[in-house]
């Protein structure tokens, strides 16, 4: 048995009881009875076989509490792999100085022949910030770079095109072993660090109204959001075809006509910028059940 936690754990002391998730912000623990091959296999209760599989950076394990949950609800076996910084793409590497064992290719060659030798699987959910390895961030720097080879040169020209070349030959692997592909689009970042920013606003002697539109007023604009995963959503979107490759939107659970919202008065949706809380992921339940059961 392993655990997978920690990804992220701020406390403070002093919260009021009405604002649970700026308690214990972001706690992703994954307990994983049963693996193989750096896959955690989720049982249920009638221990049929894994019908899907949830693969992605560190923003899949930021979804893992939500997949839990409709899992037991629904009665869901499952498999799941993430590891930080690495988007389940095949054929790329990652050009961080840490990943010193090349341990991100190597483990999306695990995934894939972990489906491969389970043919029950027949839906795979590919969670990532595609943008940070195309675009960074809204200062157009701290890009996670991508190679096609380990020694590639450090640039977004270069980790641009092993985004798009390692797309490509993971739709074709994945098509190849009859499983349906489903990219979870990037979840809107914000410009602020959401949980210290309603620790700041929950302090205040303020009406809830007035926090609503404090809160408001600093979500990040939605053409600012759209503007930085452009270039990642539109590659993605040229390989969506409605059938075995479909994509995951989640800015209508998010935004309106002019912001996508950090989070409520009583909680926020994130625990960082970009990372949802689980009560963030929790408002994506109905969309992910319902690529489940189609």
């Amino acid at each position: 048995m392993f655990i997978c936690a920690g990804l992220w754990v701020q406390k403070e002391k002093g919260f009021d009881n009405r604002y649970p998730d700026l308690k214990n912000l972001g706690v992703a623990e994954v307990v994983c009875k049963r693996t193989e091959n750096a896959v955690c296999i989720f049982d249920n209760k009638a221990h049929t076989a894994p019908t899907f599989a949830v693969f992605g950076d560190s923003h899949a394990i930021a979804l893992m509490p939500m997949f839990q949950r409709i899992a037991g609800m629904n009665d869901y076996a499952y498999v799941y792999s993430a590891r930080h910084s690495c988007p389940s793409l095949l054929g790329v590497h990652n050009l961080k100085e840490s990943d010193t064992d090349d341990g991100c290719y190597l483990q999306n060659m695990q995934r894939l022949a972990f489906v491969a030798a389970n043919p029950s699987i027949k839906k795979v959910f590919l969670v990532s910030r595609w943008s940070t390895y195309t675009d960074g961030n809204y200062q157009k720097n701290s890009i996670q770079f991508l190679g096609l080879t380990k020694d590639a040169r450090h640039s977004q020209e270069n980790s641009r095109a092993a985004f798009e070349v390692s797309l490509h030959k993971t739709v074709k692997a994945y098509r190849e072993l009859g499983v349906k592909l489903y990219f979870v689009h990037d979840v809107p970042v914000q410009m602020v660090n959401v949980s210290q920013f309603s620790y700041f606003v929950n302090k205040k002697p303020l009406s809830e109204s007035a926090r609503e539109q404090i809160i408001y007023s600093k979500s990040v604009p939605r053409q600012s959001h759209l503007a930085l995963q452009a270039f990642s959503r539109n590659v993605i979107g040229l390989l969506v075809d409605g059938n075995t490759v479909k994509g995951i939107d989640l800015d209508p659970l998010f935004c309106d006509r002019s912001v996508c919202l950090m989070g409520k008065s009583t909680y926020p949706y994130y625990f960082d910028k970009d990372h949802l809380t689980p009560s963030g992921a929790n408002l994506s339940s109905d969309l992910f059940i319902s690529a489940i059961n189609e």
